[in-house]
């Protein structure tokens, strides 16, 4: 059992977490640690051709067949770099090839197609989104890697791990993030996964545009007179736990994409 784990005779205030990277904010894009995975989190719009600012992910994936993939690579001088993680992008100048039928199913010949096409454009640098179906080779671009976040001693029931921090160390959300509890009687709810997170006084979900390796959610409580309230998280596979967090705090609540079923 771990040592966050709180009986219901003894609910103590969960403490505010620390962010244990060079930043001390948590901005629209970023990655947060969990052990060795990662999960990607955006409050931006995906960049693409219509908003030009946004979220670049760069999952890279490959069929078990090998016949279908996609991917963002970096090319440099004749070289190439397939990237990871997700990056706060803006494309200004672009070159864009689709397809309504596979181009190829073998991967190192679009590469070679890419890289020629390159070549002939005369582009020394670019970033590249490439599958089966379309490349797009962006010429003047402005790229950066979100950061990585790491909460110091989170609470845990599993896999879901909870962080308390200072609502003014995050940024505003769009208004589309913002979602309603489920109500039943006098209680709110919302899920992630197998876990659910109860509460007696209402407050706001705050969900990301995109999460990528797992779930993240934000719940707030802008706007409560309460200065206090317990929280309470039950899971078929886990023993229940309870809180008590001050209303002038919001809680991050995170999980990685389970491996099995349940977890």
């Amino acid at each position: 059992m771990s040592n966050n784990v709180i009986s219901d005779t003894n609910v103590s205030e969960i403490k505010l977490a620390e962010i244990t990277s060079p930043i001390k904010y948590i901005p629209k894009t970023f990655m947060v640690k969990v052990n060795n995975w990662v999960i990607k989190v955006s409050y931006e719009k995906h960049y693409s051709e219509y908003y030009g600012k946004g979220y670049l992910d760069a999952t890279y994936y490959v069929s078990r067949s090998k016949s279908t993939w996609k991917g963002v690579m970096k090319y440099y001088d004749g070289a190439i770099k397939l990237l990871s993680g997700i990056f706060i992008f803006e494309t200004y100048e672009y070159y864009k090839f689709k397809s309504v039928s596979k181009i190829t199913v073998d991967e190192n010949e679009i590469i070679k197609i890419i890289t020629d096409k390159c070549r002939d454009l005369k582009i020394r640098k670019s970033i590249i989104e490439f599958n089966n179906w379309s490349y797009t080779i962006h010429i003047n671009y402005n790229i950066k890697k979100a950061p990585l976040i790491q909460f110091s001693n989170p609470m845990k029931q599993g896999n879901l791990y909870i962080a308390c921090i200072n609502k003014y160390n995050l940024f505003i959300p769009p208004s589309e993030c913002y979602l309603h509890p489920e109500q039943i009687d006098n209680k709110y709810f919302t899920k992630i996964y197998n876990h659910t997170i109860s509460c007696n006084i209402p407050f706001t979900i705050i969900k990301p545009i995109f999460t990528g390796g797992g779930e993240f959610i934000i719940i707030d409580f802008t706007g409560i007179p309460e200065n206090e309230t317990t929280i309470e998280i039950t899971s078929p596979e886990h023993e229940t736990i309870k809180f008590s967090v001050k209303t002038n705090n919001s809680l991050l609540l995170y999980h990685p994409k389970p491996i099995k079923k349940i977890d």
